[in-house]
């Protein structure tokens, strides 16, 4: 009696992409279909995950000047920021600045360490960027189809 060979295909749950090699079928979704199983988390999710951000982020309409978690009084901050430094204090009914909540402006801006996670949409984790294509392993029978 000769051997019989079995090859197993499997193939992607998106996409048509088949292969016999499982470290292909995940290099490809890491490659191709990452952000339809991962989220970018919102600022808000990121401040239930971290309590140590500050709840809120005020930015200056007329300069780079933000108000943040190191300023005691943050509204106060940014108000007095603006009636000093722009508007003068004769038009201080005129203030205005504005709530920051763009996880990018306060990534580049503000919080330069900030984490960079994202939420798994197959089982609500928060994973960090670096690790998700070990953290996919885990839905294997989720991702791929045997064909």
């Amino acid at each position: 009696m000769s051997p019989i060979n079995l090859l197993v295909t499997i193939g992607c749950s998106i996409c048509n992409f088949q292969t016999s090699i499982k470290e292909d079928i995940f290099r490809h979704i890491y490659s191709n279909h990452i952000d339809e199983y991962f989220l970018p988390l919102t600022y808000e999710e990121m401040r239930y995950y971290d309590r140590s951000l500050p709840p809120v982020i005020y930015k200056c309409p007329y300069c780079s000047f933000y108000a943040q978690k190191d300023d005691i009084r943050p509204t106060t901050t940014i108000s007095d920021h603006v009636e000093t430094k722009h508007i003068g204090y004769k038009d201080k009914n005129n203030v205005s600045f504005r709530v920051v909540s763009d996880i990018n402006e306060i990534r580049e801006n503000v919080i330069l360490n900030l984490p960079r996670l994202s939420k798994c949409v197959l089982c609500d984790s928060h994973v960090e960027n670096k690790a998700l294509e070990n953290h996919l392993y885990k839905h294997e029978k989720s991702i791929c189809k045997a064909i």
